[in-house]
């Protein structure tokens, strides 16, 4: 179920124009409207995450939500093949509940399933490509808000500020309890093929740690600022970069680029593009300030590029959807 075979598209002619630390605005038809439904005043896409890459199916999701407890999850899907966006695909339930879609949100190649992890639940809802279910749950403390990525080799894991966990062969096992000051909440979780890791912590008081294949657990650099999917601290996203054991950071604050290199357990400040992005330029995406909070973001390994979607506003103005490449 792991083989891929890459398809022509829009998506991947784009990413073949663009050389090492380079960036493009792409045109794929994705409005305001639809990351917010008519009824809701406010995107799905706000205090976001990981985005998934489903390889099986060719398409790139996000499971997410606005605030507030009177309104739904939505499911925003992204069919490579086509160039096209919907917001129509059902999810495991219609109803009205807090929360939002955070870092909650992987697909493991292995089953051909997408994970996501609802506000505050202690197991995992996955789709199969037809119906919804859910994990067993897991035992012990847990927090509302994590990060949930797929290891290849280890699982899916889930760390959300007091346990790092790992879901395979049907169960739960618990890898790492989080010192004082445990029980965070808004941290990440994300996994880097070339260095065959994750990096974990942040959100609201985490220390930083990676994870290797053979689930050693170690300490890393502090980077700049916080990492996490708060948008009232602000905090910052982190993404792998295909290609490297490199990971990239924007701060929704300062909208300064940053780089995590595993190998040297070190952070450096990137630059910034300038410019339209209707052809490939120099640096990073030059990301708003207005809507610095409802970015989302996923490594497309296969084409060796980062995808970015930000809101830009509501109605017919377009959302911006950029593609990086770092190596």
């Amino acid at each position: 179920m792991r083989t891929y075979v890459p398809a022509t598209s829009y998506l991947a002619t784009q990413a073949a124009t663009l050389s090492a630390g380079q960036c493009r605005l792409l045109s794929t038809g994705l409005l305001g409207s639809t990351l917010i439904f008519s009824s809701e005043g406010a995107n799905m896409i706000q205090w976001g995450g990981s985005m998934y890459h489903d390889t099986l199916r060719n398409e790139i999701g996000y499971i997410g939500k606005r605030d507030s407890s009177s309104y739904p999850y939505h499911w925003l899907v992204y069919d490579i093949a086509t160039n096209a966006w919907s917001n129509s695909r059902a999810v495991w339930s219609t109803a009205n509940v807090s929360g939002h879609g955070y870092d909650h949100n992987a697909f493991d190649p292995d089953t051909g399933r997408v994970y996501h992890r609802e506000y505050g639940a202690d197991y995992l809802h996955y789709w199969d490509g037809s119906t919804w279910s859910t994990t067993a749950a897991w035992s012990g403390t847990e927090t509302i808000v994590g990060g949930l990525c797929h290891f290849p080799g280890v699982g899916m894991v889930t760390n959300d500020g007091s346990m790092l966990r790992k879901y395979a062969g049907g169960a739960w096992s618990n890898l790492f309890t989080m010192p004082a000051p445990a029980d965070s909440y808004h941290d990440i979780i994300e996994y880097n093929a070339s260095a065959n890791v994750v990096v974990f912590g942040g959100g609201n008081s985490s220390d930083y740690r990676k994870m290797t294949s053979g689930e050693v657990i170690s300490t890393i650099a502090t980077p700049p600022y916080t990492l996490g999917t708060s948008a009232s601290g602000p905090q910052a996203f982190l993404v792998s970069a295909p290609g490297s054991d490199q990971y990239l950071a924007w701060d929704y604050g300062t909208l300064g680029w940053r780089q995590y290199d595993v190998s040297a357990d070190a952070w450096t400040t990137l630059t910034q593009s300038s410019g339209d992005g209707s052809s490939p330029q120099t640096g990073l995406p030059n990301l708003a300030s207005g809507t610095a909070s409802s970015v989302v973001h996923v490594a497309l390994e296969t084409l060796g590029v980062v995808l970015f979607v930000q809101y830009r506003g509501s109605g017919s103005t377009p959302a911006d959807v950029w593609i990086y490449k770092h190596a």
